[in-house]
């Protein structure tokens, strides 16, 4: 349980780092700032780590329910 914390920590720093990169990539690609090209690979990071977050999430949901059926028995 302690292993899917953490990855879920690491996964919630990895979203942050990689929306922050998207947005602001995007935001100069839609201003024609000169140079930029449209951030495909930071939104597909980002979108990589959110399905990361939310496979973790359901697995730790999993667990504690199996955790709850056995203290009810």
């Amino acid at each position: 349980m302690k292993f899917l914390q953490v990855m879920k920590g690491i996964l919630t720093i990895w979203i942050a780092i990689h929306g922050l990169s998207a947005m602001i990539l995007f935001t100069l690609f839609i201003f024609a700032v000169p140079g930029t090209d449209f951030p495909l690979s930071s939104i597909r990071s980002l979108v990589a780590g959110i399905m990361g977050y939310v496979a973790v999430e359901y697995k730790i949901r999993k667990k504690n329910e199996k955790k709850q059926e056995n203290v009810q028995e």
